[in-house]
């Protein structure tokens, strides 16, 4: 998979079709999710940058937004939620069809999403973790921690993590019981991209499959000493997801 090419903001607010701005050069968690969303139903983008820690003030302009990701469609209103960009790209491309159809398996779908990337959930938790790790450090520009640094303590962060990855744990034993190799019903749902881009921060990929700086790399191997849970079979479901449904390795 080649590298991404970023155009300027200019370029791309002339531009018409979809739009998404990510954080170039590395494999930011719920920019990867929204970026798997758009590459594995095949619906083509361009990529704007958003500068981790930086003001963005013609990004801001432009979306209403300073972070990623934000996807923009034609002239339709930028996009900033995960759920949107989702339901976007749903009604963009029905192949495959990542929410499932049947309602009580959406409701399961939608709900463990946002226990991934919703505030308080394991991507929120995640993020508060590494970044108070990575403070002690002295290595982290204060403008990440400002912005989106949270009061909740490490230790009860940990322990959200660990409990949202022992249901997930649980619900892959359970599905694989069934016969079904994904987390939600029996084909893939956007819930299997949402773990597997979350999933570098508790055990990074492979250079083979994911590329990333080592100042990246080494952020994302702060979880996992931290860790009591055994997360070897949601590790494996990461890496077969990748590797059915990608050309790898994902380069940013």
């Amino acid at each position: 998979m080649s590298a991404l090419k970023f155009i300027p903001i200019d370029e791309a607010r002339a531009a018409s079709g979809l739009r998404l701005v990510l954080s170039p050069g590395v494999p930011a968690p719920w920019g990867l999710s929204a970026r798997a969303v758009f590459e594995v139903k095949r619906i083509p983008f361009v990529c704007v940058a958003q500068m981790a820690g930086q003001d963005n003030p013609e990004l801001q302009a432009w979306t209403g937004h300073d972070n990623a990701p934000v996807a923009i469609y034609d002239d339709e209103r930028p996009r900033a939620h995960w759920s949107e960009q989702l339901i976007l790209a749903e009604r963009l491309s029905s192949e495959p069809a990542l929410i499932p159809r049947d309602q009580d398996l959406r409701i399961e779908m939608m709900g463990l999403a946002q226990e991934i990337l919703g505030e308080d959930g394991l991507g929120w938790n995640l993020r508060n973790v590494t970044l108070a790790e990575v403070a002690k450090q002295r290595d982290v520009a204060p403008k990440m921690g400002r912005k989106y640094g949270s009061p909740v303590s490490v230790p009860d962060a940990i322990m959200r993590i660990e409990t949202i990855l022992t249901s997930l744990t649980r619900r892959l034993a359970a599905q694989h019981a069934r016969g079904s190799r994904f987390l939600i019903g029996d084909t893939l749902t956007a819930v299997d991209l949402y773990w597997m881009s979350f999933s570098n921060l508790i055990q990074p990929m492979d250079a083979a499959m994911c590329e990333m700086p080592d100042r990246y790399l080494a952020m994302c191997r702060i979880m996992a000493p931290l860790l009591d849970v055994d997360t070897t079979p949601l590790i494996a479901h990461r890496d077969r997801i990748a590797r059915d449904h990608f050309s790898l390795p994902f380069t940013h």
